[in-house]
């Protein structure tokens, strides 16, 4: 539902539920004016609903101003011919009075009275919109001024100032003088700064010499160490050939006790007999080699 202002043409839109069946008084949040509103007729062809005539629902109209009565035209004058003698003053016409202006009479002040509502109506209450109002507001409240520095007078600086200028002095006269500084010494220079650059220009310098001398020294130092981390390094032929002769005669011992450890272990006794027999044929393999190694000597000597 659109609500206008007959003051101000403010325009709000409201939900039609807001204004009941009787209306309700609503205000203008934008220029304060009050007015009573009526429901919008929502369906088709529905017709307000009469309220009756003023007079019934104990409205006054008021009375209609006094009509103003119309103004008094003034009597053309006419001409009259000079007299030729003088008149006595009795034939003097008399003055004709001027007509008294007709003042309306005061129309009596419009007092308005409300209508009495039935007592089922609920009371009104006053609907405020709220709008551009509190904007309004917001911008027409001024941003207060900024407090007036206070101007000393003229009088008062300068008594103020001679005040600061006097304590100046006094410091300055109850401060201590401060000593003159000596002046600084003449300090002569020595000769011996002066040849020392040119005696080093002749002699070697010892600093070089020493450096030269430990990096020599450790050079043979580390030369030296070389043979002896060899010798300590363990080779792995002596280990190897080491470790042959150990199984060699490991396995010689064992071709020899056979016989023993036969006895002393029975479950071992066909291993052990296979291996004698596996040595005795490489004896024999061996010794057959040998002799034809020998023979073919012999028949290259002879």
């Amino acid at each position: 539902m659109r609500l206008i202002c007959p003051n101000c043409d403010a325009q709000y839109e409201v939900a039609s539920d807001a204004i009941p069946a009787g209306g309700r008084d609503v205000q203008c949040s934008n220029c304060g004016h009050g007015w009573y509103q009526l429901p919008e007729i929502i369906a088709a062809g529905a017709e307000p609903p009469s309220f009756g005539a003023p007079e019934e629902l104990g409205y006054r109209t008021p009375p209609p101003p006094a009509p103003k009565p119309p103004p008094v035209e003034a009597a053309p004058a006419v001409a009259e011919p000079a007299p030729s003698s003088p008149e006595p003053a009795a034939s003097e016409p008399a003055p004709v009075p001027e007509p008294a202006k007709a003042e309306p009479a005061p129309a009596e002040p419009a007092t308005p009275v409300f209508a009495d509502l039935p007592e089922s109506a609920e009371p009104a209450e006053t609907l405020v919109i709220p709008g551009a109002a509190e904007e309004d507001e917001e911008e027409a409240a001024p941003t207060p001024p900024p407090p007036p520095r206070r101007s000393l007078d003229e009088s008062l600086l300068a008594v103020l100032r001679e005040e600061a200028e006097r304590e100046a002095e006094q410091r300055k006269a109850e401060a201590p003088p401060i000593p003159p500084a000596p002046p600084p010494a003449a300090q002569p220079r020595p000769a011996a700064a002066e040849t020392a650059p040119r005696n080093r220009d002749l002699l070697p310098d010892i600093e070089e010499i020493n450096s030269t001398l430990r990096a020599s020294n450790e050079r043979r130092h580390e030369v030296d160490n070389l043979p002896a981390l060899a010798e300590e390094r363990p080779s792995g032929f002596g280990s190897g050939f080491f470790l042959m002769l150990v199984l060699a005669a490991g396995l010689a011992a064992a071709y020899v006790m056979a016989p023993k450890i036969s006895e002393q272990i029975p479950s071992s006794a066909p291993a052990m007999q296979a291996y004698v027999g596996a040595v005795d044929q490489g004896r024999i393999w061996l010794d057959g080699l040998m002799q034809q190694a020998i023979a073919a000597l012999r028949d290259m000597q002879g």
